[in-house]
């Protein structure tokens, strides 16, 4: 359960920062949908398998921290371009914006399934 909430959750962070996808309307409110339905089975505690709180709100955060180094890179790559414009297609910032764009959000999915499954 904590794995798909997860799952979704850092998607729709890729979605809403990257914009490399499109969604449709539809798929957007039924992963909303999906993610409350599981937050309120977490907070009633419905399910056995429920994860304490604080753990829960660690997960999160982790989750929250890809908008801070979303943006956080962003702007690094308008100063480094503002300060040597001759680094407009460098190999280098290629290979951050990738790393920035799909590696961390696979680093921060495996980690959070690393956690939930090790504190099972």
């Amino acid at each position: 359960m904590y794995l798909l909430f997860f799952g979704i959750m850092n998607f729709l962070f890729f979605y809403f920062n990257t914009k490399k996808i499109e969604l449709s309307y539809k798929l957007k409110i039924v992963f909303a949908l999906i993610l409350v339905l599981i937050l309120i089975l977490h907070f009633f505690q419905i399910e056995n398998i429920s994860i304490d709180n604080q753990s829960f709100f660690h997960l999160i955060i982790i989750s929250l921290i890809s908008f801070v180094i979303h943006y956080g890179g962003e702007l690094s790559i308008i100063l480094i371009k503002k300060f040597d414009p001759k680094l407009q297609d460098n190999f280098v910032i290629s290979v951050f914006n990738f790393i920035r764009f799909y590696v961390f959000y696979l680093f921060i999915y495996f980690y959070q399934s690393v956690f939930i499954i090790s504190n099972r």
